[in-house]
């Protein structure tokens, strides 16, 4: 029993440590002041911080060596181990530098349209559930979009089949995209737009402030992420886009690097653009 004893005094403590969550808060390195919404993931799941850059991540099996990713758009990423953020829970993250595609307009004929998936669909696809929410499980996906020309983006639009949230904060992404492989941020700016009202139907969100331009003879990934929710119901129900058959499109949980590809099914949404010849 005494023997009991001492092994139980001995395991309980390594066993809260390692359960206990590991928390901290993003800020900003020059001014000082809190990033929302930024990615924290370990072993490849991860959580988006709240609007005082404030975190909270389970992980039962993480060790105190293990390293913690901080990412955010248009900041580089910080890495740090779980045991530093123990002693040193603010995480300040730098702004990136980044280059800008040159992108020459100059007498240049020009004409307006549609890139992407504009038409309405026969049925509904989604991915953003309250359940899946609930589990970890933040989602991020998006659709390929072919850039023939040079071009402006102006407008992002998609059609909302079914919406289950009372309020919901997404981000828009443009990845580059090589064949089926998403990569970097071709826009180093944090898109950030709200539903309200279980909002159905036709959205469009206007891209002109953000002043996008896309080189052209290219694919690229179109994607949101779910950022806060609040669902007005206890019963969950999913946030369902328009869909066609023939096509493709990528989702993943926040905090992980692999995407994973969905074929047969393509999702409506497309952007206004002005293109180049």
């Amino acid at each position: 029993m005494r023997l009991l004893l001492i092994l139980c005094t001995l395991l309980f403590p390594a066993l809260a440590q390692a359960q206990s969550p590991i928390t901290g808060r993003v800020i900003d390195s020059a001014s000082g002041t809190p990033i929302p919404y930024a990615t924290v993931a370990i072993q490849g799941r991860g959580v988006i911080t709240d609007r005082e850059g404030r975190f909270e991540l389970h992980n039962a099996t993480a060790a105190p060596t293990d390293s913690v990713t901080i990412s955010h758009v248009g900041f580089d990423t910080e890495t740090r181990t779980v045991g530093d953020l123990a002693t040193n829970p603010d995480i300040p993250l730098q702004q990136g530098v980044y280059n800008i595609e040159p992108i020459t307009v100059t007498n240049r004929r020009s004409r307006l349209t549609k890139l992407g998936h504009s038409s309405s669909g026969i049925g509904e696809g989604g991915w953003f559930n309250e359940e899946a929410t609930k589990a970890g499980n933040i989602r991020e996906a998006g659709v390929p979009i072919k850039i023939r020309r040079d071009s402006d983006i102006l407008s992002f639009r998609m059609l909302i089949r079914r919406n289950g949230y009372e309020r919901v904060l997404m981000r828009l992404s443009f990845y580059s995209l090589d064949g089926n492989t998403p990569g970097e941020h071709l826009v180093q700016q944090d898109i950030r737009f709200e539903l309200t009202d279980h909002f159905t139907g036709w959205y469009e969100l206007d891209l002109t402030p953000y002043a996008i331009r896309l080189a052209g003879d290219r694919e690229v990934l179109v994607a949101m992420t779910l950022l806060e929710e609040e669902m007005g119901t206890d019963t969950a129900e999913p946030f369902m886009l328009g869909a066609s058959l023939l096509g493709r499109f990528f989702h993943r949980n926040v905090g992980s690097d692999a995407w994973e590809k969905f074929s047969g099914v393509t999702l409506t949404m497309y952007l206004n653009a002005r293109e180049y010849r």
